[in-house]
């Protein structure tokens, strides 16, 4: 549990830039965090919800920090009960076309016929006919 709390609080702290060549400039320690870990944590409901914050906080290095190293992870995490934050941020980000909401919505669950946020997001995605579901070709 120890580990865990400080684990959390390098995460609180951590930021991310590809395009400032700043790399990381805190959070380091968060970076190692794999969905395994993440898992197995006290409370997925707490983590999820400190990563949601930082992608609402509007600081462009928060929030390339949640989307370079936690994104998937959380997504896979939270795939068949999703948080209340993570559901409401992703709403919202369909309602306002925030681009990379949609770029994801595009790229990880278009293959996936089943995946339960097809069915969650129904309503956001109607804005968005060319997000559907594809077949793969082989």
């Amino acid at each position: 549990m120890r580990i865990e709390n400080i684990l959390k609080e390098d995460v609180k702290l951590g930021e991310y830039s590809i395009k400032d060549k700043k790399g990381i400039s805190a959070g380091a320690l968060g970076t190692w965090i794999t969905f395994e870990h993440l898992k197995s944590f006290d409370n997925i409901r707490e983590w999820t919800t400190l990563l949601v914050n930082k992608l609402e906080s509007g600081e462009e290095y928060e929030i390339e920090y949640v989307f370079n190293y936690f994104w998937y992870a959380m997504c896979k995490l939270n795939r068949e009960i999703i948080n209340y934050s993570l559901k409401n941020y992703i709403k919202n980000a369909l309602k306002n076309n925030d681009k990379e909401i949609i770029d994801i919505f595009k790229s990880q669950f278009i293959y996936e016929e089943n995946h339960p946020w097809w069915w969650e997001f129904k309503e956001g995605l109607k804005e968005y006919p060319e997000i559907k579901y594809m077949e793969l070709p082989f």
